[in-house]
């Protein structure tokens, strides 16, 4: 069986990851399904760069033990301490389920144009028979790659069926799925060539 280590040598091999943009944080447990499913979804929109660095645990600072969850702009605060150097930006993968300033729940959060993203699986995964695996990684790569966009400077569309539309519902984010429109698309397209990713 595939090894999560092999597949990071693999990935290390990749001449693509000679100068990373991007650094992967991820949960233990995160399987290797997981890690390929991340990595497809920013191979398909050009982004090549991406190295998945290590796992890390999350503390209980964040915490809030009223609402039961974690607060997502505390946790990307703290996660200023994990950062490794090396890239330009960073994106944190957690299983906890998280919120933000008014709101019930959120799916991620990123810093506009900044380093830091956060991105939750706790509400994407409801089914454990091989059609839910299926459908919780599409979900996976549509939140990555919406965070990721973020992170590049991307704001939310006002089209639905765009990855970087807002999502309030699981519904919301399996209608829109993991692709960009072409609006959002040619956006991206530019912020990267400006990269020299």
């Amino acid at each position: 069986m595939e090894s999560i280590a092999f597949l990071l040598k693999m990935i290390e091999m990749n001449p693509f990851s000679a100068r990373p943009s991007f650094f992967i944080y991820y949960f233990k447990g995160f399987s290797v399904s997981e890690i390929q499913a991340a990595r497809e979804v920013f191979e398909s929109h050009g982004i090549y760069n991406v190295d998945f660095v290590r796992e890390f645990e999350l503390g209980e600072d964040c915490y809030n033990p009223v609402r039961r969850q974690y607060n997502a702009d505390c946790l990307l605060e703290k996660f200023s301490d994990l950062i490794i150097e090396g890239a330009d930006k960073h994106i944190f993968i957690v299983d906890v389920d998280i919120y933000s300033r008014g709101t019930n729940f959120i799916f991620g959060l990123a810093e506009l144009d900044g380093r830091k993203a956060i991105v939750s699986i706790s509400r994407l995964k409801i089914r454990k028979d091989s059609s839910g695996e299926e459908l919780y990684l599409k979900r996976l790569k549509t939140e990555v790659i919406h965070e990721s966009c973020h992170l590049l400077g991307l704001n939310h569309c006002s089209n639905p069926y765009c990855a970087m539309s807002f999502s309030n519902s699981l519904a919301d984010t399996d209608r829109k799925g993991e692709s960009l429109c072409v609006v959002c698309m040619s956006k991206l397209e530019q912020i990267i060539e400006g990269y020299g990713l």
